[in-house]
C-alpha cells in the first residue's frame, strides 16, 4: 500500500469516527427528549399510524 493511500484511509476513518460520535450524541439527546411526556405522546401517535 502506498503511503498516500494509507494516509487517505486513515484520514477518512478519523472523519468517519468523528461523524459516528456526533451521531451518538445526537441520538442520546433525542432519547432524552422522549422522556418528556408531551414529546413521547406525539412520537407514540406517529409510530402507531
Amino acid at each position: 500500500m502506498k503511503t498516500t493511500e494509507y494516509n487517505t484511509q486513515q484520514k477518512n476513518s478519523k472523519e468517519y469516527l468523528a461523524e459516528r460520535e456526533a451521531v451518538k450524541k445526537t441520538m442520546a439527546k433525542m432519547e432524552k427528549e422522549l422522556e418528556k411526556p408531551a414529546i413521547n405522546a406525539v412520537f407514540q401517535r406517529l409510530k402507531n399510524k
